[in-house]
């Protein structure tokens, strides 16, 4: 029944939209609330936000939705679902040059690439970065494109590298105990 008002007219379906996205700034939470309070509170906020998203999604045709639904899964800390629904953003809705949903789709496939330790999600999120990058100096007309991509790359790329040195450091320790199993009577 609320699916079939939700659809029935575009303020309604705008006023979804405001309304998800309020519950997803509550996620957020209020330095006033007793931690742990805060934590399941802002847990909660999230879910319901990405099910009011998910709702949407049915009805709103719209690249937004899907970039929202995108913020309030990294709220949740479900990386590997807000990387797919910017990329459906990115894919369905031809925001492929958009610098900013670009870079929300790096900074999720960098979150889940560090969670599953795979480096070709990290891989994947620079590559976004370079276009993010590179659509602006487009934009700019070839000057300097704007702090926030520099910083995102320059962050990423110092956890690329400490994500490299902590991975051969892991792999020659690996190596030494094996050596010293293999050579112990």
């Amino acid at each position: 029944r609320r699916d079939k008002s939700l659809a029935a007219t575009t303020p309604n379906v705008l006023a979804a939209h405001g309304l998800a996205i309020l519950v997803a700034a509550d996620a957020l939470g209020d330095p006033n609330v007793a931690p742990d309070t805060l934590e399941a509170r802002r847990k909660a906020a999230a879910e319901d936000a990405t099910a009011l998203f998910g709702k949407l999604r049915d009805v709103r045709d719209d690249a937004s939705v899907y970039v929202c639904q995108g913020h309030a899964f990294m709220l949740c800390g479900a990386w590997d679902r807000a990387a797919h629904v910017y990329e459906l953003a990115l894919t369905r809705y031809d925001c492929g040059r958009d610098p900013a949903v670009l870079q929300y789709s790096a900074r999720a496939l960098y979150a889940l690439g560090m969670h599953e330790h795979a480096m070709s999600h990290i891989d994947v999120a620079m590559s976004q970065l370079d276009t993010a990058a590179q659509v602006l100096l487009e934009r700019c007309g070839g000057s300097s494109a704007d702090m926030a991509h520099v910083s995102s790359t320059a962050g990423i790329e110092w956890k690329q590298l400490q994500y490299n040195r902590s991975d051969m450091a892991q792999t020659a320790l690996q190596k030494h105990y094996y050596e010293t199993i293999e050579q112990s009577p």
